[in-house]
């Protein structure tokens, strides 16, 4: 009987010590609006090691109380300093310090196509994708602590609390521009929005903002850019019909110095 009884003791010993050596697996830490901002921060800081991009411009005028609107879609790809950028009319490759520029227009007399190449440093040519957004506003972690998201079909989205002098610098980032070009102007109703799918990775980022001059009207700008891929590396090519571009001849700046001067 005492020994039934110690077996028995024993086993119930052994299960609470199995019980207690079993990895109990930690609690998972749930998302905020300021660990997903981070989140999307690190992300864009490794745009360079590979991203496909899509992005779209919608631009709403309002000039001389004529309303008119338009869309641009626009593709970017980044691989190292690799680049290509494709726009209405315009596609440039960018490919082991060679620019191919491939544009298409009509004055008038049909389309024509014209294909150019020439030697650019990646330095110079970062200056032609001035679009590609890297960075987000500052945004502090109390500013985004009464911050929610919307979520649908596992997409989650949310618009960060920005000041007015953040929101601008970015967007001279992003527009290429200096930023005594906005002065005259009034710019409001600023926006910036993330987005996220289910594995917190950022798939969009949208911009908006109105800008108003006196005496001429206003535009609202809103720029949409959709991460097909970030942060792993793109196949960026020659086109293939690259011995079918002309190299563009090299100017000379001297002439136009002498130029400037007879002016």
């Amino acid at each position: 009987m005492k020994t039934r009884i110690f077996a028995l003791l024993l086993a119930v010993v052994c299960l609470f010590a199995f019980a207690a050596c079993k990895e109990t697996p930690p609690a998972e830490t749930p998302d905020t609006a300021y660990s997903l901002y981070t989140a999307a921060n690190e992300q864009l800081a490794k745009l360079r090691d590979g991203a496909d991009m899509d992005i779209k411009v919608n631009v709403a005028m309002n000039v001389g109380g004529m309303e008119n609107s338009t869309t641009m879609s626009m593709t970017y790809k980044v691989c190292g300093n690799n680049m290509y950028g494709k726009m209405a009319g315009e596609t440039m490759t960018y490919v082991d310090g060679i620019l191919y520029t491939l544009s298409e227009y009509d004055l008038g007399e049909g389309p024509e196509i014209e294909k150019v190449k020439e030697e650019v440093t990646p330095e110079e040519v970062a200056d032609y994708f001035e679009g590609i957004v890297a960075t987000l506003p500052t945004v502090t972690e109390e500013a985004l602590a009464a911050v929610t998201w919307t979520e649908e079909n596992d997409v989650r989205t949310f618009a960060l609390p920005i000041a007015k002098e953040d929101y601008t610098a970015a967007l001279v980032q992003m527009m290429g521009t200096e930023s005594d070009e906005f002065e005259g102007s009034v710019i409001d109703n600023l926006t910036v929005s993330i987005s996220f799918d289910a594995t917190d990775h950022l798939v969009a980022l949208t911009y908006g903002f109105s800008m108003t001059e006196e005496y001429v009207g206003s535009i609202n700008y809103t720029f949409t850019i959709t991460y097909n891929t970030l942060g792993s590396p793109v196949e960026i090519t020659a086109p293939a019909d690259a011995d079918t571009y002309e190299t563009m001849p090299e100017e000379d700046w001297e002439d136009w110095e002498d130029w400037e001067d007879e002016e």
